[in-house]
């Protein structure tokens, strides 16, 4: 429990920085923040599902994303550069978010059914994410996780069946 209290502490702090990104504190402490993300994860002695859906959730940064993109005449230079500078360090966050998936998945088996599903989540667009992440997050799958054993792969195969099954139930 303690450690789910830690990575929501995480997402908030990213959430607070992603939300003004004229704030260079906030940003400050949601990379310090996440750096210190993957050394408390894996020196726990075990992970809950919540806690990785909690940094499945640090891949959410597409209003920010669309924000950068968007073209206003409204907005001074200043503005769109650390609009530019807020999404470039929200899509580092979210890539280590994705590493951790990875690590967990490599390195601990009772959780890597949960990272693979959280990570192929992610690739398939029913977790939100920018699109340059869940591009990260397809190549992660299929390139990364899945070669990597044969466990890996039918973990992979398992969680592509669920999300194909669950996106025929809402179609």
């Amino acid at each position: 429990k303690c450690l789910d209290v830690f990575v929501s502490c995480v997402v908030n702090a990213c959430d607070l920085s992603n939300k003004t990104p004229n704030d260079s504190e906030k940003k400050k402490i949601a990379n310090t923040a996440v750096s210190y993300l993957p050394q408390q994860l894996g020196a726990a002695p075990a992970i809950s599902g919540t806690s990785l859906s909690l940094v499945g959730s640090l891949c959410d940064i597409s209003d920010l994303s669309n924000r950068a993109n968007e073209k206003s005449s409204k907005r001074t230079i200043a503005e769109s550069a650390a609009l530019y500078a807020a999404k470039t360090a929200a899509e580092k966050r979210a890539t280590a978010a994705l590493l951790i998936l990875r690590d967990v998945a490599f390195q601990r088996d009772a959780m890597r059914g949960p990272a693979v599903d959280c990570a192929v989540a992610i690739a398939s667009g029913r977790l939100p994410g920018s699109h340059q992440i869940e591009d990260k997050a397809l190549k992660l799958v299929m390139n990364v996780i899945f070669s990597k054993n044969d466990d890996c792969a039918d973990k992979v195969v398992a969680s592509a069946t669920k999300e194909l099954e669950f996106a025929a139930r809402y179609s």
